[in-house]
């Protein structure tokens, strides 16, 4: 019986320590920001980790963030409707490692290189002004598209007691390949954007930072050439270990 309990409790304590090779962070940074970011780490080995996080991103802008969709094709009494708005998503893979020697797990200074794909929109509701005087009312957004991003990060994580911890990521540096899509639609059956393909065309063309250009009766799009941005990272995250 002695025996018994004693492989049992073995059996236990093993588990206990298998148990915080895991844990789920919530990025505090990310909320202030209008964000909600939650991660995934797990431990590979007691000094390599791989980190899965998701963000989510549904905020209204500043009213001075209209100024992006104004053109010279808007009539002089242009109005918004209502405020811009800011949607999207990102997921980031980091793949850890620990310079600490601690035995705790999922514990100390890290270096991490990782990937991420992000996907944001930008939209607002519009009146235009028609070559006649006329208005209609129009929606417009410029999405970010194909974006592709990868760097590294450099934080330290600390664990509070059995199931606690505190993630810092103190600095993070990369570069994310991207496209940008504008478009404009309207529910306004009288508006037919073909009758303007000619001059639309043109602009696009004259316009060494677009590229393709497709024109329907009540929708036109235009895509951007590819470019790239910095990515800067650094937030605060607190976990649960399990």
């Amino acid at each position: 019986m002695k025996k018994t309990l004693l492989t049992l409790a073995l059996a236990i304590a093993s588990l206990a320590t298998i148990a915080q090779d895991n844990a789920v962070k919530l990025n505090l940074s990310s909320l202030a920001l209008g964000t909600g970011y939650i991660s995934y780490e797990r431990a590979l080995s007691a000094s390599k980790s791989v980190t899965l996080g998701v963000n989510y991103t549904s905020m209204g802008l500043p009213s001075s963030a209209s100024e992006i969709f104004e053109n010279d094709d808007q009539g002089e009494g242009t109005v918004d409707l209502s405020e811009p708005t800011l949607k999207g998503f990102g997921i980031t893979a980091e793949y850890r490692m620990y310079t600490s020697k601690a035995k705790d797990g999922l514990a100390g200074f890290y270096v991490a290189p990782f990937l991420r794909h992000s996907q944001y929109t930008i939209g607002t509701e519009t009146i235009f002004e028609k070559d006649n005087g006329d208005e209609f009312i129009g929606k417009q957004s410029i999405k970010l598209i194909n974006s592709i991003g990868a760097g590294f990060v450099i934080g330290s994580h600390f664990n509070i007691g059995s199931h606690v911890s505190i993630d810092i990521s103190w600095f993070g540096l990369g570069l994310t390949a991207s496209k940008l899509k504008g478009k404009i639609t309207t529910d306004d059956k009288t508006v037919d954007f073909r009758t303007d393909s000619e001059d639309i065309k043109q602009e696009v063309e004259e316009n060494e930072y677009l590229t393709d250009v497709t024109i329907e009766q009540n929708e036109v799009q235009v895509s951007s050439v590819g470019f790239l941005l910095p990515i800067v990272r650094g937030n605060i995250a607190i976990g649960f270990r399990f």
